[in-house]
């Protein structure tokens, strides 16, 4: 939703926080997103360690925060 505008103002900040919140769950999507959003510093610092380690969990399907 604050990716796409979907009845809310766009919000890089609090959409890397959502997908935080549904990579805890283990979902791998997420995960993937989030290690992006790191990579390219959209919504949270620019950090690729922390893109690594999103990532990296996402492909194994193994994320216990």
């Amino acid at each position: 939703m604050y990716i796409l505008r979907h009845s809310v103002p766009q919000d890089e900040a609090k959409a890397a926080t959502e997908y935080r919140k549904a990579a805890s769950y283990e979902r791998a999507k997420a995960q993937y997103n989030l290690g992006i959003r790191y990579a390219k510093g959209q919504g949270v610092p620019e950090n690729y360690a922390e893109a690594m380690r999103w990532c990296s969990k996402a492909s194994h399907g193994t994320v216990k925060t």
